[in-house]
């Protein structure tokens, strides 16, 4: 039996801001600086300046399977245990249409791994 007091929550939080707090998205209005003026946003500025000076992000978090993740290798995913581990634990699935996996054209070529 469920807690009556647990309410399931559709919510939101910004990759760039250094804590992830959860907001509600009803919470969200049109006028946030969020939705609509995220541009003069200073943590939105800080991160297009981080990004912009070469900072990368691991494969991983990109795609959204993790949050965050500190690479430990360079960003060498060939010798990565952490992709090693998440590359294993994938091999058992099995993908019905590939053909509707959406936005996969949209990595750099570096980024996309083959499924075979």
């Amino acid at each position: 039996m469920t807690c009556p007091f647990l309410e399931e929550v559709k919510v939101r939080y910004c990759k760039a801001f250094p804590v992830k707090k959860l907001i509600p998205s009803t919470s969200l209005s049109p006028e946030s600086a969020c939705v609509s003026e995220f541009f003069q946003c200073p943590t939105f500025q800080d991160a297009v300046t981080i990004t912009k000076n070469g900072k990368k992000e691991c494969i991983w978090a990109i795609r959204g399977v993790v949050s965050y993740r500190i690479c430990t290798k360079n960003f060498d995913c060939k010798t990565c245990e952490f992709d090693q581990m998440i590359l294993d634990r994938a091999e058992g699935l099995k993908f019905e249409d590939l053909d509707e996996i959406s936005g996969f054209e949209n990595y750099p070529p570096g980024l996309r791994i083959a499924v075979k």
